[in-house]
């Protein structure tokens, strides 16, 4: 059951992260529809979809006797609210670009170490709900 529940989160991930990457990349006009953003949303989209796909209780129809609705709807609530983050801080910069400097470098920082904490969270959520 876990390997066939990480493989929907899997899918879910990729799909819901490529569609946003290009969806909101090419509506905000920005250069930023590469790679590395969609390896930060895919990245925290598999842990979220993982960890919330495996707490909540099945609902939906099942395939390979997995319940896959609960996957989705986390995968999109993830993907939304951190859609409507970024777009917030597009808004707010004018063009998007970085601060430069010492204050970009500190900024890329906090946000590595936010991300970072965030994703061993999800991961020990995860862990967790098949141990519990």
């Amino acid at each position: 059951m876990f390997f066939v529940e990480f493989l929907f989160a899997l899918v879910i991930a990729l799909v819901i992260a490529y569609l946003f990457v290009t969806l909101i990349g090419g509506l905000l006009g920005t250069a930023d529809s590469g790679a590395v953003p969609f390896l930060w949303l895919f990245v925290i989209l598999l842990f979220a979809i993982w960890a919330g796909g495996a707490w909540i209780g099945p609902a939906g129809p099942l395939i390979l006797g997995v319940a896959w609705l609960p996957f989705l709807v986390v995968g999109l609530v993830v993907a939304l609210l951190l859609a409507a983050a970024a777009e917030a801080g597009y808004r707010r910069g004018g063009a998007g670009a970085p601060p430069a400097g010492e204050e970009g470098a500190s900024a890329l920082a906090a946000f590595t170490t936010v991300t970072l904490i965030l994703l061993i969270v999800l991961l020990v959520a995860g862990v967790v709900a098949y141990v519990w």
